[in-house]
């Protein structure tokens, strides 16, 4: 249909071009230039049905492979689920991680949590019927489509809530539920259509139904809550790396008092040696001086006014 619109917009355009530059007297460069951009518009036109074309080859590839293959309908969900737990602004390995073995199944994924716990995910989303009645007019066999698919998506549930994977995923204590991801978000509530009870009954279960909406946000909390902790773990190591300093620091200033009182004891050794000299030696060298025994008395040294500065220490408090 967008094919066929464009066609005609180009032919009714190459008409209206040829009705109203034809009748000038300087319409002949002028159609010229109309003429060539009218083939440009057809090129592109004819590149954008190649290309519709395609996209609609891939997509009816894609839609007979989720319906006839269930390894590929777990595939693309499996694929769908990692974007979104990505665009959550999740970590491989380290908020989350994929075919985690355990000891009743293997889930497509584990979400794990600040706390240590985890949440596993199964992608395996029955979607036949539904597609099925996509492809459908309204009538009695699209009904019976998805009466079905709500039957499967029943089942679904009860095959989760059989496995307890939250019993045994090593290394956690995982929540007590498992999430059941659609998705598609339409196919959800064409199974809630039909069977209104089926979300009470999924949680009774101990299985969530989750669609990439409520997913997604429910994948942003535990990111944020992830956020919360990475910021909390850096605060206690700069608070650590805080107190080494603290107590370093303080090591520093007692070894630097003690060295000060000790050039203090020192100046006042050499005062006192100072004063000796003066009043013991230097008496008796200006007497051998008078005797002509000596030429001069040589001058003592001067004696030190300048102590080191004292420095204040805060009070020990125990903590260093």
């Amino acid at each position: 249909m967008v094919f066929l619109a464009l066609a005609m917009g180009l032919l009714l355009g190459i008409v209206l071009g040829w009705l109203i530059w034809g009748r000038r007297p300087d319409s002949g460069s002028d159609a010229q230039a109309l003429f060539q951009a009218l083939g440009r518009l057809e090129k592109s036109v004819e590149e954008l049905h190649r290309q519709q074309e395609s996209a609609w080859h891939v997509t009816q590839r894609l839609e007979q492979a989720l319906k006839l293959s269930p390894g590929v309908r777990g595939r693309w969900g499996e694929v769908q689920l990692r974007r979104l737990v990505e665009m959550a602004g999740m970590a491989r390995h380290v908020d989350f991680a994929e075919q985690v073995a355990a000891e009743s199944g293997r889930p497509d994924m584990v979400i794990w949590l600040p706390d240590g716990g985890a949440v596993p995910v199964d992608a395996k989303t029955p979607l036949q019927h539904y597609l099925t009645a996509c492809e459908m007019e309204d009538g009695d066999a699209r009904k019976e489509a998805l009466r079905r698919h709500a039957d499967a998506v029943r089942q679904r549930v009860r095959d989760l809530a059989g496995r307890n994977y939250w019993e045994g995923i090593p290394g956690s204590h995982a929540v007590a539920l498992t999430v059941l991801y659609l998705p598609v978000e339409p196919a959800l509530a064409a199974a809630f259509e039909w069977e209104p009870r089926l979300f009470e009954e999924a949680l009774e279960r101990r299985v969530l139904l989750a669609t990439p909406v409520t997913l997604l946000a429910l994948l942003q909390a535990i990111a944020y809550g992830w956020r919360q902790r990475q910021a909390s773990e850096h605060a206690a190591r700069v608070m650590e790396v805080a107190r080494e300093l603290h107590s370093r620091f303080d090591t520093f200033c007692r070894h630097l008092a003690d060295l000060g009182k000790r050039l203090g004891q020192t100046v006042d050794g050499y005062n006192r040696a100072v004063g000796s000299l003066e009043q013991r030696l230097m008496p008796h060298l200006r007497r051998l001086h008078e005797m002509g025994v000596m030429s001069q008395v040589p001058e003592p040294p001067p004696v030190l006014e300048q102590q080191p500065r004292a420095l204040a220490l805060p009070p020990d408090d125990g903590q260093g």
